[in-house]
């Protein structure tokens, strides 16, 4: 079993333009750019960068909340036993367990 030779033809980007224009008999115009030939209409290329802005938006926004939620639990486990129970009081929340259960009730 022999190997196939591929032919390889290298052009640069001029040529490559030109050989397009030869073959259409119009020149293309960069005018054009974003837009579908056929209906005139823009691209969804804003429309993409929209919800991308929306979906980093909200997902800076959930980090947040996690950043929050993590410093409450660190400033909750500086507190005491004691403390942690007269908070969960003040809650209405049961007053039993270990202190890592008396801090993730609150």
């Amino acid at each position: 079993a022999g190997k196939e030779e591929a032919d390889i033809n290298l052009i640069t980007k001029d040529e490559w333009d030109n050989d397009d224009d030869e073959e259409d008999g119009e020149e293309e115009d960069d005018d054009d750019v974003g837009f579908d030939e056929e209906d005139d209409e823009v691209d969804d290329d804003d429309e993409e960068e929209e919800n991308f802005d929306e979906i980093v938006s909200e997902s800076i926004e959930q980090d947040e909340e996690k950043d929050e939620s993590t410093k409450e639990k660190i400033d909750l486990s500086s507190l005491t036993v004691p403390e942690l129970k007269e908070k969960l009081r003040e809650a209405g929340l049961p007053v039993s367990g270990k202190k890592a259960e008396l801090i993730e009730r609150l």
